[in-house]
């Protein structure tokens, strides 16, 4: 089975997805990049080894991909608090392939961790635990356990990740269904202000 990734993109709610713009591209931008402005053109993060690095502060996530300057990215502007999704991997630095080996955990939720671009796939995902680095993950979305070398799978039992079951409308907001498995590994986070335009 081939390693595969989420595309980051942001968890939509009603009216959030309306917070997107749509920017001139400085140069090739693959679709979910962390992207920054420069001169006016937004252009793709240069991965570092401890995350990404341009000398600028985030402005978003580009929700298409460019093939060169002057070409049209619709942007999901990174504001205080706009979640998004991504894969969960176990990278530490430039350059390197996911393996598929890291397991989704309830303890990631909280852990502030690196972004880095997959070698193999090329695209933008969530790596090590580094502090005061990339993302805040804020959620779990797919399942305790999950990595992104799983099979997809249907029709699995029991509850949201990493918790234990309960009856259907048992909470205010009911724990979803753990449900199937796409083999993305995926988790919701943030953009800690610090790191964005916005702050």
């Amino acid at each position: 089975m081939a390693v595969k990734h989420a595309v980051i993109t942001p968890l939509r709610h009603a009216g959030v997805a309306a917070q997107d713009r749509v920017y001139i591209s400085g140069g090739p931008i693959v679709a979910g990049a962390p992207v920054v402005l420069s001169g006016g053109k937004v252009v793709e993060f240069t991965d570092s080894l401890t995350g990404p690095t341009t000398g600028s502060l985030v402005l978003g996530i580009a929700l298409n991909a460019t093939t060169a300057a002057n070409q049209d990215c619709m942007v999901a502007l990174a504001l205080p608090g706009r979640r998004f999704v991504a894969s969960k991997t176990g990278l530490t630095a430039n350059g390197q392939s996911d393996a598929g080996a890291t397991a989704i955990a309830l303890a990631d939720i909280g852990s502030v961790v690196e972004l880095h671009k997959d070698a193999t796939t090329g695209r933008w995902v969530l790596g090590a635990v580094d502090t005061g680095k990339g993302a805040v993950i804020t959620g779990l979305v797919d399942k305790v356990g999950a990595t992104t070398n799983d099979n997809l799978s249907f029709g699995e039992s029991g509850s949201g990740p990493g918790v234990t079951g309960t009856p259907p409308n048992a909470t205010f907001v009911g724990d979803p269904v753990a449900g199937p498995n796409f083999g993305l590994a995926r988790e919701e986070f943030v953009f800690p202000i610090s790191t964005t335009i916005y702050g």
